[in-house]
């Protein structure tokens, strides 16, 4: 299991380099096509990488407050998929649809 975890370490460095890349890049696409592939595809598939192993990583950490711990990953997630909607759509009113992911 420790293996897995260290495999996991070394390729997480390269999987926040692609959700961050396929974010830029989807404020620079101009046609369908190709924002489908920046935003779908590519943060997709990184968003699930990074969340994939979580839970487990959360298990291995927390022995005592485990519940706790689970519980705030979940409020976070709900949270984060609140709010950022909201600050997507004021930043897109405010600086443009080019700019906002980048912020």
């Amino acid at each position: 299991m420790a293996q897995v975890f260290a495999l996991y370490n070394e390729a997480h460095l390269e999987i926040s380099v692609i959700l961050v890349v396929a974010t830029v890049l989807a404020a620079e696409c101009k046609k369908f096509w190709q924002f489908l592939l920046c935003q779908g595809l590519l943060t997709g598939l990184a968003c699930g990488m990074v969340f994939g192993p979580t839970p487990s990583i959360i298990s291995q950490w927390f022995k005592k407050r485990r519940s706790l711990a689970f519980g705030i990953v979940a409020a976070g997630s709900s949270l984060g998929g609140t709010i950022t909607p909201i600050a997507a759509s004021k930043l897109i009113e405010l600086i443009g649809y080019g700019n906002a992911p980048r912020v």
